[in-house]
C-alpha cells in the first residue's frame, strides 16, 4: 500500500517482482515465382512458451504457461490481459498474379489453455473451480484478403477476418460466495471472454484503397 504511517511507499510487487520466461520463437518466409503466372509466398511466425514464471515478492512464485485467469491474465502479469497458451502461430499464404490480382489466406492458431484455479500452486489454486472455462480447447481463425493493383499508383483491398465467424469461448464469472470461482476478472475479461486473445465480435469485413504518388 502507499501513504503508510511511516511516510514511504511500500510497493513490493513493482520493486521486487520479476518475470522469468523461456521458450522458442520461429519466424520464416519463402517466395517462389511460378512461371509467368505470378509469385507464391509463405510466411510463418510461431511461439512456444515453455515457462512464464512470476515472482511478485510476496506470494509463492508461480508458472502461468498454458494457464489463464484473474492472476495469470491480469494487466500486471501480461500486457493487455491476454492468454498464455504454450503454442500459437500465424501462417500466411499469398498468391500474387501477374495481372495485379493478389489472394492471401492467413491461419491464426491459439493453443489450448486451462484455468489457473486448477493449478496446485498456492498462489493460483481456487477452492471452487467452476465451468465454463476450466479447459479451453485450441482455436483456429482464418482470414482472407484480396488485393488488386491498378497501374502503379492504386491498390484496392477487400478482406474478411474470422472468415467462418467462429465464436469466442465463454468463461464463468463465478459466484462471490465461492472463493476462486471467478475466471472473468474486470479488465482483461469482457462479456465473459478475453477479447485480447479471441475474436469477440465474430466475422469482420473490411475494404480499403492505397494511393501512391
Amino acid at each position: 500500500m502507499w501513504l503508510t504511517p511511516d511516510g514511504y511507499v511500500d510497493n513490493t510487487p513493482s520493486n521486487l517482482g520479476r518475470v522469468h520466461t523461456r521458450g522458442i520463437e520461429v519466424n520464416s518466409a519463402f517466395s517462389q515465382e511460378i512461371g509467368q503466372i505470378g509469385t507464391l509466398s509463405f510466411s510463418f511466425v510461431g511461439t512456444y512458451l515453455d515457462k512464464y514464471q512470476v515472482d511478485n515478492g510476496i506470494t509463492q512464485p508461480y508458472d502461468c504457461a498454458g494457464l489463464y485467469g484473474p492472476v495469470c491474465s491480469s494487466g500486471g502479469t501480461t500486457a493487455g490481459g491476454s492468454m498464455l497458451p504454450k503454442w500459437r502461430h500465424k501462417l500466411r499464404t499469398t498468391m500474387k498474379l501477374a495481372d495485379g490480382l493478389g489472394i492471401s489466406l492467413q491461419w491464426r492458431y491459439i493453443g489450448k489453455v486451462s484455468a489457473e484455479t486448477l493449478s496446485d500452486s498456492q498462489s493460483l489454486r481456487g477452492d471452487f473451480p467452476f465451468d465454463p472455462g476450466l479447459h479451453i480447447k485450441s482455436y483456429s481463425y482464418f482470414d482472407l484478403t484480396t488485393t488488386f493493383d491498378v497501374s502503379d499508383n492504386y491498390t484496392f483491398r477487400l478482406g474478411v477476418s474470422n472468415l467462418f465467424d467462429k465464436q469466442p469461448p465463454l468463461v464463468t464469472s463465478g459466484s462471490a460466495a465461492r472463493d476462486g470461482s471467478n475466471l472473468c476478472p474486470t479488465g482483461p475479461c469482457n462479456g465473459n471472454t478475453y477479447p485480447a486473445t479471441y475474436d469477440a465480435l465474430g466475422r469482420y469485413i473490411f475494404a480499403g484503397v492505397t494511393l501512391d504518388f
